[in-house]
């Protein structure tokens, strides 16, 4: 079985080179890596994946979009079947539409609409999704949300399996989480994109 390193800094998962040699600082963050033993690499189980065989044909969808499993709340966004939302904050509304760009790492994307999905499958839009599913496979299925409230960006992490950071620090699961004009923000090992919010003169 092949072996990885996690950084214990941003948990990266880095792999010898073709030479089996490991690397001596993490390629994302550069934190040292020559304390940290190697680990037997498995496959991580999708979320996704896992919740496939548990949802009944009649559930529905959740707010968010995700089919939804027989239970109080959402596996996905964490939000309360019966009323949409959370604890930490409601649920987006369509009418906030102020315009920002995710600027990935193929082109900037102006977004128009009050949450734009990440991952892989539905209902991440079908060119976002094959683009991860081609070059992004690490980036779960049904892997996050951006969305609009109250004129600010907020990113929610849907319990992925290898995380979503802003700047860096790893959110906590299905947490409404601030996103600042021009923070980073990385789904997974690699997938970057920096957002930028046009509003009030803002560009």
């Amino acid at each position: 079985m092949a072996e990885i390193k996690r950084c214990p800094a941003c948990e990266n998962l880095v792999r010898p080179d073709e030479e089996d040699q490991w690397p001596t600082y993490c390629p994302l963050c550069d934190s040292a890596l020559s304390g940290v033993s190697p680990q037997p690499e498995e496959q991580p189980s999708d979320p996704m994946a896992a919740a496939d065989d548990e949802i009944p044909a009649t559930a529905g969808t959740c707010t968010c979009g995700a089919p939804l499993t027989q239970g109080e709340s959402c596996i996905y966004c964490g939000r309360n079947i019966d009323c949409g939302s959370t604890v930490d904050s409601p649920a987006p509304q369509s009418g906030d539409t102020s315009l920002f760009i995710l600027q990935w790492p193929w082109g900037d994307e102006s977004i128009t609409i009050a949450r734009v999905f990440i991952g892989r499958i539905p209902p991440v839009s079908p060119v976002l999704a094959e683009q991860l599913e081609r070059d992004y496979p690490n980036v779960s299925r049904l892997h996050a949300e951006i969305f609009q409230e109250g004129g600010r960006l907020f990113v929610r992490d849907y319990a992925s399996t290898n995380g979503t950071f802003v700047n860096d620090r790893r959110i906590e699961p299905h947490a409404a989480t601030l996103v600042q004009h021009d923070d980073n923000v990385r789904f997974a090992a690699s997938l970057c994109a920096v957002l930028r919010q046009e509003q009030g003169g803002r560009k």
